[in-house]
């Protein structure tokens, strides 16, 4: 993340592996806003070029979203606007929205409230992917899920999202090499 920093300004949303130990998690972000990164744990910035606003949220779902207490994944809760909408606000219509949010999974809930791009990870590639099929598993015990790995797009009320999930660099994987995701936006 230092390397990180010094290339550009760096923004770090929480996923599950994080929340799973709150102490830790208190930790690594007290380390990562030491270094200069920002946190964003259910809050937004705003980013500034050439005289344009993006505002850039991040999010911090409850690990009731990724596993039960038991460390089970059964019944798990779907998120839904409203809860977004709680946790995040409801965001101007008129600027750009990112959105960082660990889990990909309920792209068309982001996308709804109206988040433009979302930036995830989460399902690692789907851990094993098959050819021609796509990601086998995701981190909850579901077989053949919908967003893995690449560029989706999606349409709603609030107009179009695009959402970009990257494999990650780390987890054993089959057919599915780590990576790092360079993305250009573009204006529509």
């Amino acid at each position: 993340m230092k390397r990180l920093r010094a290339i550009a300004p760096t923004y770090y949303a929480l996923g599950n592996h994080e929340v799973d130990n709150m102490d830790l998690c208190e930790s690594l972000c007290f380390r990562l806003k030491q270094l200069g990164i920002t946190v964003l744990r259910n809050e937004y910035t705003y980013l500034l070029s050439e005289g344009q606003a993006v505002v850039l949220y991040g999010t911090q779902l409850p690990q009731r979203y990724y596993r039960n207490e038991d460390f089970s994944h059964n019944d798990l809760p779907q998120l839904d606007t409203q809860t977004l909408t709680a946790l995040l606000g409801v965001p101007d219509k008129n600027v750009c929205t990112m959105l960082i949010s660990h889990n990909p999974l309920p792209f068309e809930v982001y996308a709804e409230w109206g988040a433009d791009a979302v930036f995830s990870g989460h399902c690692h590639g789907g851990v094993i992917r098959l050819p021609f099929i796509g990601g086998l598993l995701s981190p909850e015990r579901k077989f053949f899920p919908r967003y893995t790995k690449g560029i989706y797009e999606t349409e709603t009320v609030n107009g179009a999202s695009s959402l970009a999930v990257t494999v990650g660099l780390g987890k054993f994987r089959i057919n599915n090499p780590a990576e790092i995701m360079l993305i250009t936006l573009k204006k529509r």
